[in-house]
């Protein structure tokens, strides 16, 4: 089930890759922690896998 909470793509639900020991970052796969403003204004830091990631990063234009 998706959930952004647990970790999972917040665009498309994708479930992370395994990270091994512990000493490796999600990021080096690719998946991007960003920030999400919410409707009630407050911002909410979810992952997204590398292809929702560069989707989300070549629709908008001012970064």
């Amino acid at each position: 089930m998706h959930n952004p909470q647990n970790g999972d793509c917040a665009d498309c639900g994708r479930e992370p890759p395994p990270l091994g020991d512990g000493t490796t970052l999600r990021s080096t796969y690719g998946w991007r922690l960003t920030l999400d403003r919410q409707p009630d204004g407050t911002t909410l830091a979810v992952w997204r896998c590398p292809e929702c990631a560069a989707r989300r990063r070549a629709s908008r234009p001012d970064r």
